[in-house]
């Protein structure tokens, strides 16, 4: 499971996590009961296993520490079935006294097992390296919160420094059309990478790796992680564009811009070209916000995460 959910998140902690899901439609006593018993015997597990569970922990935090990189996301292989007996009721349909309309009911006295198949097992697609620190600018408090109640150690920088590190720039992503838990996720994020100079300041974050939780960090992190903090929200600054142009005014600007830079002015008229080749027009304002894009005066920090990557 993903980390949203309680059985992701231990594992992303390197506890075994389990959860009960006994039916709604059971009765309630039922549903207490069969709680009340798991719990028993998980404490009877443990009990009589707690040196092995112990090492086993042990081992894959050891196995966290050492490892150079981890997957972020997961697919159902859809072609590693087992067979299994399941064992239900007959279903069929009858009018229902609201609609009067087919509904669905199980038939509990025409028990049934058929054969099915158990798709068992997920497959990874994606994979990130984890640096040797990441870096987060501060004021972004509810990241920075959550990152220390997940027992994250920050290290707050002592004066303003320069580093080189990677840059981490969104360059797609989708958002769906209904909240959930509150929040607008994106999916499918599209980062690229890039080696910069960057100035932090007093206060920014220092994160250190090689710890047992760098699994953690690298799916909290990593842009493309299903359930990494941009992709609930917590970035969402970032996506704005603060700063722009006024046409009449950087119309000069953008002749003098592609006049002083040959390789610039080559790549605009490259890009004028094919964007015409499917477009009946490219608007003047569309062609001097793409030199704006490319110019020194365009704002940095627009689309780039406030966490970087020292390798």
């Amino acid at each position: 499971d993903s980390p949203r959910y309680s059985s992701g998140l231990t594992t992303l902690h390197n506890i075994f996590g389990f959860i009960t899901e006994t039916h709604m439609l059971k009765p309630y006593k039922q549903r207490v009961d069969a709680t009340y018993d798991y719990l028993w015997s998980m404490l009877e597990f443990c009990a009589s296993n707690s040196q092995q569970i112990k090492q086993s922990r042990i081992q894959q935090k050891n196995a966290i520490v050492l490892n150079d990189n981890y997957p972020v996301d997961w697919e159902i292989d859809k072609y590693d079935l087992r067979a299994m007996k399941f064992n239900g009721y007959e279903y069929a349909y009858k009018p229902s006294e609201v609609s009067g309309k087919d509904r669905l009911y199980y038939d509990r006295s025409k028990p049934i097992t058929k054969d099915m198949f158990y798709i068992h097992r997920m497959v990874e697609t994606k994979r990130r390296n984890k640096p040797a620190y990441y870096v987060l600018k501060q004021g972004f408090l509810d990241v920075a919160d959550r990152l220390k109640w997940n027992g994250v150690e920050l290290h707050p920088l002592k004066k303003d420094t320069t580093i080189e590190v990677t840059s981490i720039r969104i360059v797609n992503y989708k958002t769906v059309d209904k909240p959930y838990e509150k929040h607008y996720l994106h999916n499918n994020s599209l980062a690229i990478r890039d080696t910069t100079s960057t100035t932090f300041y007093a206060g920014d974050y220092l994160i250190p790796t090689g710890t047992e939780n760098d699994r953690l960090l690298v799916e909290l992190l990593e842009p493309e992680g299903p359930d990494s903090y941009f992709n609930w929200n917590f970035f969402d600054a970032i996506l704005q564009q603060k700063e722009g142009f006024s046409a009449y005014v950087f119309e000069d600007k953008a002749a003098e811009l592609l006049k002083n830079d040959s390789l610039l002015k080559k790549k605009f008229e490259d890009t004028k070209r094919e964007i015409l080749k499917n477009h009946e027009d490219w608007s003047a304002n569309e062609q001097l916000y793409w030199i704006y894009q490319q110019s020194p005066y365009y704002e940095k920090e627009h689309n780039v995460l406030p966490v970087f990557r020292i390798e």
